[in-house]
């Protein structure tokens, strides 16, 4: 009888907690891409796209950044840094990556966060303004990737 205890990423993804599993439109500024280990022994890495101020169809904040990966529609797309880009998608929970695993070897927690899969019909709805880029995406900014390319 094995008992793992989990705990809640407490962010803003409580706003996605309250509607996991359902689909859903939401829009998100594009800062830049990044790439991460494919996990389950591939050598191959995986391409994400990172976007602040996730909101959903409502215009609410549901996340204030997420971590998505780079699809086909998002790829067929070719948004860049700063690109306002609207999607559909699912919001589904997960236990986070190796950081969880190494957590509860030594805490026996585990950490459960959300995010948005089977993404599809996106486009690009706009371009925030030259004078908000700084303060909107100074924090994730980076002179590297600042277009897509996965």
């Amino acid at each position: 009888n094995i008992s793992i205890k989990i705990k809640e990423v407490v962010r803003m993804r409580n706003e996605l907690k309250k509607i996991c599993g359902q689909r859903r439109r939401f829009n998100g500024i594009m800062v830049r891409v990044g790439k991460r280990n494919h996990y389950r022994g591939s050598r191959l890495d995986l391409y994400t796209i990172l976007f602040r101020d996730v909101k959903d169809e409502e215009g609410n904040i549901v996340a204030d950044h997420l971590w998505l990966d780079c699809v086909p529609t998002f790829t067929a797309l070719h948004p860049s840094y700063g690109d306002i880009v609207e999607f559909e998608g699912t919001v589904e929970s997960y236990i986070r990556g190796v950081s969880s695993r190494r957590n509860y070897y030594y805490t026996g927690t585990m950490s459960l966060d959300y995010t948005i899969r089977n993404i599809k019909n996106s486009r690009v709805i706009g371009q925030i303004k030259e004078e908000d880029m700084e303060d909107k995406l100074k924090w994730y900014d980076r002179e590297e990737n600042k277009e897509i390319g996965c």
